[in-house]
């Protein structure tokens, strides 16, 4: 069965994959798929604290088009983040495309640092669109709307660089 299917005869809209023998008490890192209606994977995550991650995607300007959630669970973190990454490198998800550029010879921590340095959602100062930057200083979503911001400056009178 698809992951689309599953709404449409009144199953829950999850799977969920549990490694075998793991204890209540052991610690479990999740990697987690977010699918749209049509199954189309909007994104692929990973996390220890599944339901504060997934409550975190709800702010997200694509959250209203996820339908369905599917769940592994890791006793370890490098393998976590390891299939993470090979997820995103081979699924192609819709809101990933940070993860293209990220090597796997980082350390989890250094992983997670370029992540946040890479992912950062914002609202363009001109059309008020919302867009992920890849800069912490990107202030537009498009070379069209940096160039009307400027042209708009310029008439203004305000302070015009260059």
């Amino acid at each position: 069965m698809s992951v689309a299917d599953n709404r449409s005869n009144g199953d829950a809209p999850y799977r969920l994959d549990f490694p075998q023998g793991l204890s209540a008490t052991a610690s479990v890192f999740f990697v987690y798929r977010l699918y749209a209606g049509d199954g189309t994977l909007l994104y692929v995550g990973s996390t220890c604290n599944l339901l504060e991650r997934l409550g975190a995607h709800a702010r997200k300007p694509w959250a209203e088009k996820v339908v369905a959630v599917e769940v592994a669970a890791f006793t370890e973190r490098s393998a976590a983040l390891q299939a993470e990454r090979k997820a995103v490198r081979q699924e192609k998800p819709r809101h990933n495309a940070v993860l293209y550029i990220i090597p796997d010879s980082l350390t989890p921590n250094q992983y997670r640092a370029v992540l946040a340095a890479h992912t950062r959602e914002k609202v363009c100062e001109v059309c008020s669109e919302e867009f992920t930057a890849t800069r912490a200083h990107a202030k537009t979503c498009s070379p069209a709307c940096k160039q009307k911001g400027y042209r708009q400056r310029k008439e203004s009178g305000r302070d015009v660089i260059g």
